[in-house]
């Protein structure tokens, strides 16, 4: 085995990752528009760990295709350790930046990879027992594996299954196009992994994870357009641009105005209101389902647009959504418009503002606030 010979079976097995690794690194250093820390942390963490994966998985493969030795190559070693070890994390990386907004169980899957990546170091003091616990080469390179010897395959499918999971239980209420992407990735790589598991394919997980990467990275990027910065539901132009796409299928429209953002910018500073515009924007999400979308249009006003749903269904959200927020030291000020024939979208938005600020008149009569200050 020559430096040469396998600097070109890289390349060969591994060309279309090396193309995706080289595209995602030029968007990452040249695109900005992605702020977020962790996201960019984790896809950076994607594209170095594939790299050192199929680097150090062409290594294994070109010393075992060397054959019988009479030892084992300590190379072999490290670089069928570092595979098995770190192949699970790939895809941990994938969880991490998709799942950015709720990183406390991020913490609990770690642990699982900690213990395979010990017990795999077995091959440093036992490479060579005749029926090894995990895997082992033998005397003469020849790969043996045990009867925990899939536990890496084992443990990245289980991740995938758990995310997979994830997502479908926490779908309810999202936009149903995060609920797809994620899907499409995430099912991409199951069958990517089942594949190499069975022995009917090789060199696909990889390159499947971070064509994944690359998929969340662009469908984000697409997202910067549309999404309110600060709570991250869809922004004004998003909303009239929406009027006009569900035209046909809106069946209501719900408008919601934060009281008291003035005084609490005023008393608390900024912070403490983003605080709370981000607060309440994460329970009209939560409220809702698949069939509406939330929409931030102002600095304290939001809409929601209801489609194919009956006025039982829209009453629903608003009592859920006022359940909701009373949970917390926020308030919301809400009122719907039902459209029972084809009532014009606009007057429908009117109808909705004129309710909402019927109940924000109450508010501020009932609690003394002066309502200029909203």
């Amino acid at each position: 085995m020559t430096f040469t010979s396998t600097f070109l079976s890289f390349i060969d097995r591994y060309y279309i990752l090396l193309f995706l690794d080289a595209i995602l690194l030029i968007l990452m250093t040249k695109n900005k528009e992605i702020r977020d820390k962790h996201i960019r942390r984790s896809l950076y963490a994607i594209i170095i760990l594939t790299f050192l994966l199929s680097l150090m998985h062409t290594i294994d493969a070109e010393i075992g295709d060397l054959g019988q030795l009479d030892h084992v190559p300590f190379l072999r070693k490290i670089a069928s350790w570092f595979c098995y070890s770190f192949g699970p994390t790939t895809f941990v990386a994938f969880f991490s930046m998709s799942m950015h907004h709720n990183r406390k169980i991020l913490n609990y899957i770690l642990i699982p990879l900690i213990f395979n990546a010990l017990l795999y170091s077995s091959i440093f003091y036992q490479p060579d027992v005749i029926h090894p616990l995990i895997y082992s080469f033998g005397d003469d390179n020849v790969f043996k594996r045990g009867n925990f010897g899939y536990l890496s395959h084992i443990l990245t499918i289980v991740y995938i299954v758990i995310f997979i999971t994830y997502v479908i239980v926490h779908n309810k209420g999202k936009r149903s196009d995060d609920f797809y992407i994620l899907i499409s990735c995430s099912s991409g790589s199951l069958l990517a992994m089942l594949l190499e598991s069975l022995d009917w394919s090789k060199d696909l997980l990889y390159t499947c994870i971070l064509a994944s990467g690359l998929a969340y990275y662009l469908y984000l990027y697409m997202q910067v357009g549309r999404l309110d910065p600060l709570t991250g539901l869809f922004n004004r132009a998003m909303y009239f641009s929406d009027l006009q796409t569900y035209q046909k299928k809106i069946t209501a429209l719900i408008a919601l105005d934060m009281n008291g953002l003035k005084n609490l910018n005023d008393g608390n500073g900024h912070a403490a209101g983003d605080t709370g515009l981000k607060t309440l924007a994460s329970i009209m999400e939560r409220c809702v389902p698949s069939t509406a979308n939330v929409y931030r249009i102002g600095g304290d006003e939001f809409m929601i647009i209801c489609k194919s749903l009956d006025e039982t269904q829209v009453q629903h959200i608003c009592n859920k959504i006022e359940t909701e927020q009373q949970r917390t030291k926020y308030s919301l000020s809400i009122g719907y418009a039902y459209r029972n024939q084809n009532e014009d979208l606009e007057d429908l938005q009117k109808i909705a503002d004129k309710h909402m600020y019927e109940q924000k008149t109450l508010y501020y009569r009932r609690s003394g606030q002066d309502r200029r200050r909203r």
